[in-house]
């Protein structure tokens, strides 16, 4: 067991919604700032970073965290897998969304892709990556 100071480790958010939710599940102050000198521009770098410091927390997206060899941690004894996030029970979540600009040069190939995402066997991929599709997450938003 690792003992002495933790030190809290984060990406910059990308969307008020991922902050909104790390400071309201985990602080309960949806107005707090993060202080730490542990910031980095990206969840990949972050997890690069803290890989084999045994007493770094992190805040990182669970499709990408489990590709790695990290323990993620259960919130109120649950496991953050997709039934749990998707009936609301797992506290933290970052909604994904997949949005395109119709006149952007390869927005057909965007829409094919969100398309794609909507479809069943788009929603079993995105599941089988750990990710709650859209419409499963819908009491979310």
């Amino acid at each position: 067991m690792t003992t002495g100071p933790w030190n809290c480790w984060y990406a910059t958010a990308r969307s008020p919604v991922s902050a909104y939710s790390l400071h309201k599940h985990l602080f309960e102050d949806t107005s707090m700032e993060f202080v730490s000198k542990h910031v980095y521009p990206s969840t990949g770098l972050l997890e690069k970073a803290v890989k084999g410091i045994p007493a770094a927390i992190a805040v990182t997206g669970v499709a990408s965290a489990s590709k790695r060899d990290f323990k993620i941690l259960k919130l109120e004894g649950l496991e953050p897998f997709c039934e749990n996030i998707r009936t609301d029970n797992y506290l933290m979540y970052r909604p994904l969304f997949l949005v395109l600009h119709k006149n952007a040069p390869n927005s057909a190939e965007a829409d094919k892709f969100i398309q794609f995402a909507l479809s069943a066997r788009g929603r079993e991929v995105i599941r089988d990556n750990q990710v709650l599709p859209y419409f499963e997450g819908m009491i979310l938003i």
